[in-house]
């Protein structure tokens, strides 16, 4: 197993409340059945891209004085990519013992090895959320999922979002 959670990361706090996290992920697994002799290789890896921007104490057109609000959009972009193989080992090591011009190489490919899955996923999600008070909030968020699957798993598209309202009660 290797993982690298982030291999690359970048986190920026800007002027006026805004702020930028950008994260590239890696995992690499093997594992090895010796019943079959078969080594499968999941691999993974993703980018995400976030970005933030928060006020305080805003005035609202229609009132006079400022609140004690808060306000907070959020945007996160993502890309994941999974990439699953099975090596027959067994099959590799005959035809590099029998076949002459058979090469390492040659092993990543069919007929000594196959491609599980091969997926991707783009992620965006927009946020805003405001804090009327310190008992009253409410959000608002989309979320759109663009899945690019291969003939193991459907692609798809997906866009789910809501709205929140939030109440603190307390004595």
């Amino acid at each position: 197993n290797k993982r690298f959670q982030p291999l690359v990361g970048l986190q920026l706090s800007l002027r006026a409340g805004v702020q930028v996290s950008i994260s590239w992920n890696r995992t690499l697994t093997y594992s090895l059945s010796t019943t079959n002799n078969v080594v499968s290789e999941m691999r993974n890896q993703d980018m995400t891209l976030s970005t933030s921007y928060s006020a305080t104490g805003l005035r609202l057109p229609f009132m006079s004085n400022r609140l004690n609000n808060r306000i907070n959009f959020s945007l996160s972009l993502s890309r994941r990519v999974n990439d699953d193989r099975n090596f027959y080992i067994r099959r590799a090591i005959e035809a590099a013992v029998t076949e002459a011009g058979f090469t390492p190489l040659m092993a990543r490919e069919e007929p000594y090895a196959d491609v599980l899955t091969e997926t991707s996923q783009i992620t965006i999600e927009p946020k805003i959320a405001y804090q009327f008070s310190n008992v009253v909030s409410a959000d608002i968020f989309v979320e759109y999922i663009d899945f690019i699957g291969d003939s193991r798993r459907l692609p798809y598209t997906k866009i789910t979002g809501g709205f929140n309202i939030r109440v603190s009660f307390s004595h």
